[in-house]
């Protein structure tokens, strides 16, 4: 997003590594962050974040006073970046990814945060805009999250043959509960009940410790294969007849990136029936289904992998729907907000 706005930008964020990191042209402003899963240590993490981040931007913004300035809040959370920009006058955009933000009142300070500082507002779909939509605040605009080139197979490189007749299935998942983990070891032990040869992978984004502490307290399915954070993402994207997304309603999903990742290398989605998935799944080339219903799961895999004029209908579909996400696409309709 950042590459996108302006020829001179900054970057505050934490010392992590993650999706901005590395950026060319950006000028890093980090803070020590380590997360904790206290919550109460947590909580002041979260507290002292914001006043560091406040302080930081506060100094920026007065050290360039008299320039055009723009800044763009990544997310509802860092409400100390809303208020130094509010308190020197800077037109702010807040960028908004989630809604499943507890407790209540936390999520209620930030909304109150957003309608007092904020000069406009983007939602990563029509779902969460319809969800958290500001009352405040005029402007206020929908553009999808867009995909990483480097995860995008070429329409001529597409192998839906391979697809069909490797009949695999792909997960991927943090480790969370609500993300429907053992919603799918479940769907991979039903197909070895009904003799399905069918192959189940489960990609984790998880420490080593984590990784290793999940595969001991679960028994897999000798036809699930497990991933710790393997890097030919776009590899496993590539094989896979199904992608798959088993979020519950404790968590409900505000885009659905894998899926649409899954649909950019052909891969056929299936997602939860509310949010953002419900979004972007159409009935030409994807399944709406609720994540605890396994046996509709497993049977619509089933029909399509002994069909083979529909599945390859549906994987090509699934690829042509996902240039809508092109990064492209995106940075031509951020450009007309931001400009």
């Amino acid at each position: 997003m950042i590459s996108t706005v302006s020829s001179e930008k900054h970057l505050i964020t934490s010392d992590g590594e993650g999706v901005l990191s590395d950026i060319d042209g950006v000028e890093y402003h980090q803070f020590r962050y380590i997360p904790n899963s206290n919550k109460f240590v947590k909580l002041y993490q979260f507290v002292v974040a914001n006043i560091i981040i406040f302080h930081m931007l506060y100094r920026l913004l007065k050290a360039n006073k008299g320039q055009e300035q723009h800044v763009i809040v990544n997310t509802m959370l860092p409400f100390g970046a809303m208020f130094a920009a509010r308190i020197m006058k800077v037109r702010t955009t807040v960028y908004i990814h989630e809604t499943s933000i507890k407790p209540i009142l936390l999520k209620k300070f930030l909304r109150f945060c957003i309608n007092k500082c904020a000069s406009e507002t983007i939602f990563v779909s029509n779902y969460l805009f319809e969800t958290e939509k500001l009352e405040n605040i005029t402007n206020q605009y929908v553009i999808y999250n867009p995909l990483s080139n480097s995860l995008i197979t070429p329409i001529d490189e597409l192998d839906i043959d391979a697809k069909y007749h490797g009949r695999n299935v792909l997960f991927l998942s943090s480790l969370v509960p609500y993300k429907g983990l053992d919603d799918f070891l479940a769907i991979a032990k039903m197909a070895i009940v009904k003799s399905q040869d069918i192959n189940f992978h489960m990609v984790l984004n998880c420490s080593v410790t984590q990784f290793n502490s999940f595969l001991k307290e679960r028994e897999i399915p000798r036809n699930v294969t497990m991933y710790n954070r393997p890097k030919n993402l776009r590899g496993l994207y590539q094989m896979s007849s199904f992608v798959l997304n088993l979020s519950t309603p404790e968590w409900i999903e505000t885009f659905g990136l894998t899926l649409v990742e899954g649909m950019a290398n052909g891969a056929i989605p299936i997602g939860p029936v509310t949010g953002g998935p419900a979004e972007i799944i159409k009935s030409a080339f994807g399944y709406t289904i609720s994540h605890d219903r396994h046996d509709e799961i497993l049977n619509k895999i089933i029909t399509l992998l002994n069909d083979r004029e529909n599945f390859y209908a549906f994987s090509r579909n699934a690829r042509d729907a996902s240039e809508r996400y092109f990064f492209e696409q995106y940075r031509e309709n951020l450009q007309c907000i931001l400009k």
